[in-house]
């Protein structure tokens, strides 16, 4: 069982620069085996520019914007 939800916007700097970003929330399991991450979706990027999960942080490291549609 997961359950996510938005958390808010803010503006988060990784290598790849400095983007507004939505933080998402994911609370996987029940109980005292529950565990949670956090990811940034940048809608410029139309990606996640950072993933926290634990101890772990992945973050964007480079990113040439283009003409995707």
């Amino acid at each position: 069982m997961s359950d996510s939800r938005t958390d808010k916007w803010e503006t988060i700097t990784v290598p790849a620069g400095e983007f507004r970003a939505l933080r998402v929330r994911t609370i996987h399991g029940a109980g005292p085996w529950s565990t949670n991450d956090e990811k940034w979706y940048a809608p410029s990027v139309r990606a996640w520019v950072r993933y926290k999960y634990r101890a772990t942080v992945e973050d964007l490291v480079s990113f040439t914007a283009g003409n995707a549609q």
